[in-house]
């Protein structure tokens, strides 16, 4: 066990957030359209090429209601929760899909893994991963997307952060 990699990443993944509560606690948004065309856009949106931008990730597990990402988390995610077995770590994004009405509910969560086990939910992905769904949701329902928000400013040398 490496007890300090693994304090060091959560450290890393905790981060700061602009985090926005949800009733799932995890990021989620509400669109008026229905599961297909919800699904359609999902995948539109994270795999494949699309107007020459590639997109990194690929359909790990699909089902009715639900679709699995998955996406190589890179080489700092390697280096703190990779094993000298197996020393490849990668990003998996759930989305469930759950019908309401005329509408569809989608529901993300984004954890690390490698072949062997996962490693546990990545709360830094989550405001970017909220970013996404929003983008895909103004899309969908033809309003214009959102502009994603600056990062915070960096503290000021001499001060402490919290105060």
């Amino acid at each position: 066990m490496k007890p300090f990699p693994i304090l060091l990443a959560a450290a890393l993944f905790a981060g700061c957030s602009n985090r926005q509560p949800t009733a799932s606690g995890r990021p989620e948004v509400t669109i008026s359209a229905d599961i297909p065309t919800v699904k359609r856009a999902i995948i539109t949106m994270f795999v494949g090429e699309v107007e020459g931008e590639l997109r990194p990730w690929f359909i790990r597990d699909e089902s009715e209601h639900m679709i699995t990402l998955e996406r190589d988390a890179g080489i700092g995610a390697a280096l703190l929760l990779g094993t000298i077995s197996n020393p490849t770590v990668y990003g998996q994004m759930r989305v469930s899909l759950v019908p309401v009405g005329e509408r569809t509910r989608v529901i993300a969560i984004y954890t690390l893994r490698n072949s062997h086990s996962d490693l546990g939910a990545a709360s830094g992905a989550y405001d970017d991963i909220q970013f996404q769904l929003e983008r895909l949701a103004a899309r969908l329902e033809g309003r214009p997307e959102p502009v994603k928000p600056p990062p915070p400013p960096a503290p000021k040398p001499g001060t402490k952060r919290g105060r």
